[in-house]
């Protein structure tokens, strides 16, 4: 993603279990997917760049497929 610019990028198909925000290079990995418990399957993660951190005002885990994240922005990227 770095080499390539990509400041915002959404991943389906993960199959990462659990939810939470980890930190890989320069980017926030956001992630959703079913409980541990469960075979793996299923999973959404958005992968944002740190510097777009300051600028999340909401997190919302609505299920193991969908993952809102407000962003308050001042210019267009």
């Amino acid at each position: 993603l770095d080499r390539l610019n990509i400041e915002i990028a959404v991943l389906s198909e993960t199959k990462k279990k659990r939810r939470g925000i980890e930190e890989i290079g320069n980017y926030i990995r956001i992630y959703s997917g079913v409980n541990k418990e469960v075979r793996a399957k299923k999973g959404v993660s958005l992968v944002i760049r740190k510097k777009f951190k300051r600028c999340m005002k909401k997190l919302e885990y609505i299920n193991d497929s969908l993952v809102q994240v407000d962003l308050k922005m001042k210019e267009r990227i």
